[in-house]
């Protein structure tokens, strides 16, 4: 089964949200020196790549 083509946009604008939330919720030296943060917004861009292998090329452009 596969998942909608639609979902995997959701889950780029999901990760983008989060990505956003993590960077305003420190300071650059705060993410310099903790690790969750730096291993949330790893996580996340994770994320947008692997959504983004599953787009199909029409939807790209």
């Amino acid at each position: 089964m596969s998942r909608d083509d639609t979902l995997y946009l959701d889950d780029r604008i999901d990760a983008c949200e989060h990505v956003a939330t993590f960077v305003a919720a420190t300071t650059p030296q705060g993410f310099a020196t903790q690790r969750l943060f730096q291993a949330a917004i790893e996580r996340e861009l994770f994320i947008l790549g692997e959504a983004a292998k599953h787009i199909p090329p029409a939807i790209r452009e």
